[in-house]
């Protein structure tokens, strides 16, 4: 009985290996300040948005971002407070890539509130070795609240998040 259990059990896995190969293959070294969420029931390195605890601290001037994801969607590894504008500078950007930012609690029963998306178009590589930068800029934010970044699949990206 047992050896048909731990065969069914493996069966599964493989399966579930098959159907989200992507779950596995994000987390690469790749990412820096953000993580993948996996969007399904599992969630092999335990990612997510920031704890609510985590804040990135202003003095060490903008916070550094880099990420590649093609199935999930990344989040910043920190909250930003003590902000009433949120401006991010990209370097490169190999999708059009939708950023959305949302407030720690700000919403109904204090779930977190999607405040706006916005999106940042591509890079092109010729442009990239030129120096060429695309921005967004998220305004009229409350300086007493936490904000958090999520960045929707397709993503491939570096950049610097400022106050």
């Amino acid at each position: 009985m047992t050896k048909v259990i731990k065969y069914m059990l493996a069966v599964m896995v493989v399966a579930v290996m098959f159907i989200c190969p992507n779950t596995y293959a994000l987390e690469t070294g790749q990412n820096i300040n953000v993580s993948p969420r996996n969007e399904s029931m599992i969630t092999p390195y335990g990612t997510s948005k920031p704890d609510k605890g985590t804040i990135w601290s202003w003095s060490n001037g903008g916070c550094p971002i880099s990420g590649l994801a093609t199935n999930v969607s990344l989040y910043t590894n920190y909250n930003f407070s003590s902000v009433t504008s949120l401006g991010i500078e990209f370097t490169s950007n190999t999708f059009d890539t939708q950023v959305e930012l949302w407030e720690v609690d700000g919403g109904t029963l204090y779930f977190d509130k999607k405040v706006a998306t916005k999106t940042v178009y591509t890079i092109s590589s010729a442009d990239e070795s030129n120096g060429v930068t695309r921005s967004i800029r998220f305004n009229n934010l409350n300086a007493s609240s936490k904000y958090y970044l999520k960045f929707l699949a397709p993503a491939s990206f570096t950049a610097t998040v400022t106050p």
